[in-house]
């Protein structure tokens, strides 16, 4: 049967993030879903080593997760979902965590389903959904790294365990021009991409940071301790 695994996240930071992973992870890019339709409007398409088809869709923030899911939902019967994984920050301060269930509760009240736990993977309308909430395990008070438990506090944590001057340079110089707008864990990630990454470009940032051996090394192993690595692999299936 004709089926397809999902992972919708918030933006295109994450998208290109997600995009390299799944290329580590040995996914190879698929212009095309099972259905012959082209892979367009911003998604990305892979398949895996097992020719299961994985999109990847940025839902432009996280307020339109639950919405775009019930969209999946609803097509089921016609392009079959294996799995459909949301993907965001959890947007609050280290060392605290998200609790996951938050988006998939959204999605149940739209659909009057009443879901026994907010944990783990829970099936509404037959579509096996689960949460993968950025977050990292670090002490909190690490130069360079911001507090926000969000996909730049990972990046930057695992930049800093790779290469820990580089997270005193950033400090060093957020410190010299204080940011007076905007949220602190942005400016953490673009301090390291203007520093070391500027050549490749804004949104191949979170790219490149898996081409860097090092880094790439503490990402998996912040990844694997937070259960998302467990959570993607999950999406390829048999």
């Amino acid at each position: 049967m004709q089926q397809q695994a999902v992972i919708l996240c918030e933006g295109f930071d994450d998208r290109a993030f997600l995009a390299e992973w799944l290329a580590t992870l040995g996914c190879r890019e698929a212009r095309r879903d099972p259905w012959g339709t082209s892979v367009t409007s911003g998604q990305y398409g892979f398949r895996a080593t097992n020719d299961r088809f994985v999109r990847v869709h940025p839902c432009n923030g996280k307020s339109m997760l639950a919405e775009i899911a019930g969209t999946y939902i609803d097509r089921h019967p016609a392009r079959p979902v294996a799995r459909l994984l949301l993907c965001f920050d959890a947007d609050c301060e280290a060392p605290a965590v998200a609790p996951r269930g938050t988006v998939v509760q959204s999605i149940a009240a739209r659909r009057s389903v009443s879901l026994a736990s907010e944990a783990g993977a829970v099936t509404i309308d037959d579509v096996v959904v689960e949460s993968l909430v950025w977050e990292c395990d670090d002490p909190v008070g690490h130069l360079g790294v911001p507090s926000q438990q969000s996909l730049e506090r990972l990046v930057s944590a695992s930049i800093v365990a790779a290469e820990p001057a580089r997270g005193v340079s950033v400090v060093e110089w957020l410190h010299a021009a204080p940011v007076t707008a905007g949220p602190e864990h942005k400016a953490h990630a673009y301090a390291y991409l203007a520093k070391w990454f500027a050549p490749s470009g804004c949104e191949d940032f979170y790219r490149a940071v898996w081409r860097d051996p090092a880094i790439r090394s503490q990402l998996e192993a912040r990844l694997q301790r937070a259960g998302s690595l467990q959570l993607v692999q999950a999406l390829f299936g048999a």
